[in-house]
């Protein structure tokens, strides 16, 4: 999944000098997935309660097939959008899918990671294979699609041996059996070292301070190390808001939230490089970090209204207590004013 969200953008150089067009219309190949993510999260609580995982395993890998079949024939340019969709809808049902699967486990956060994980190393490899097969190898882009087609029938076998077993019927029993009752063992999932919101609030604040230096100290070995580290405490934000999902949520949400929310994240990989491009295009490189920065003020400000407060454990209770988004605000506010009304 990681090399197919990846390697498209280092291949739109190529598409776009081998079509002779310009980058507005070969920016339509970052939207396209979009919409394929959306359709999965759209439909994989329905496949999931008529398919089970089962379903996902044999759709999924089949949907990114139909998307990389047609590429390999370099068809005209007005295809690659549609059939890239399918390859979108094929990586939102099993994105999804397995965070969900994952994220139900025992040790969540660290599983999440190594999931996560595994798709970074894909996101990592993606564009250098491309890149590497265009200029070293002076192969045309297309024949990277050759390369996916490959790895996905790795991936079909894989999964369709692993879920053969998770149809819908089992999906369907195991969901209505945990209607109304405690969450088992096999369900909860382990609080990190100082709980999801609380671990989660503080890597935000050194994203800030480590954006806002790179943006300010101009020094390249710096602005190096700042990165680095600032992929680092990121990194753990979208396994916690799974593991955050899976605490908050009954399980029969967990697929179709999931879905909005890998759905919502490649609209954000598609979007947001397009939109910063055009914008740095227009006003120049300097308005990237300002951009960046507030980003990461919005994502610190969203992460603060989950329920729960900072104790470990207080997910589990805002779950029990029913409790929405800004409660933890609404209980500071209430407590200032018995505050002030005391001192009054």
């Amino acid at each position: 999944m990681g090399m197919n969200d990846a390697a498209v953008g280092a291949l739109i150089p190529y598409i776009e000098t081998y079509y002779n067009i310009t980058y507005a219309i070969v920016a339509l190949l970052f939207l396209s997935p979009f919409i394929g993510y959306l359709v999965a999260a759209l439909s994989n609580n329905l496949i999931h309660h008529k398919l089970g995982q089962r379903g996902v395993a044999v759709l999924g890998p089949i949907s990114r097939m139909i998307g990389y079949i047609p590429l390999v024939s370099h068809p005209p340019y007005p295809v690659l959008p549609v059939v890239l969709l399918f390859a979108g809808f094929g990586n939102g049902l099993e994105d999804s899918a397995w965070n969900a699967w994952v994220g139900n486990m025992q040790n969540a956060n660290e599983l999440l990671g190594f999931l996560h994980g595994a798709y970074g190393l894909g996101a990592t490899i993606g564009p250098l294979v491309a890149s590497a097969m265009v200029t070293k190898g002076k192969l045309p882009w297309y024949s990277f699609y050759y390369v996916m087609i490959g790895v996905t029938a790795v991936n079909f076998v894989a999964a369709i041996t692993a879920f053969w077993g998770a149809t819908g019927k089992i999906h369907r029993e195991t969901h209505q059996s945990s209607t109304g009752e405690k969450r088992t063992t096999t369900m909860t999932v382990k609080s990190a070292w100082a709980g999801e919101k609380r671990a989660i609030a503080i890597y935000l604040v050194i994203s800030l301070v480590l954006e806002l230096l790179y943006w300010l100290v101009p020094n390249f070995v710096a602005s190096v190390i700042f990165i680095t580290f600032l992929g680092f405490f990121l990194g753990p934000l979208f396994p916690a808001v799974i593991v955050t999902a899976t605490k908050l949520l009954p399980n029969d949400y967990h697929v179709g939230v999931i879905g909005f929310a890998a759905a919502f994240g490649g609209g954000g990989a598609a979007i947001f490089p397009f939109a910063i491009g055009a914008i740095a295009q227009s006003k120049g490189v300097q308005v990237l970090q300002p951009i960046i920065l507030a980003l990461l003020i919005f994502l610190l400000l969203l992460w603060l209204c989950v329920p729960g407060g900072f104790k470990r454990g207080g997910l589990e209770r805002a779950r029990e207590n029913k409790e929405g988004l800004g409660s933890d605000f609404k209980s500071l506010f209430a407590s200032m004013k018995r505050l002030l009304r005391g001192r009054s």
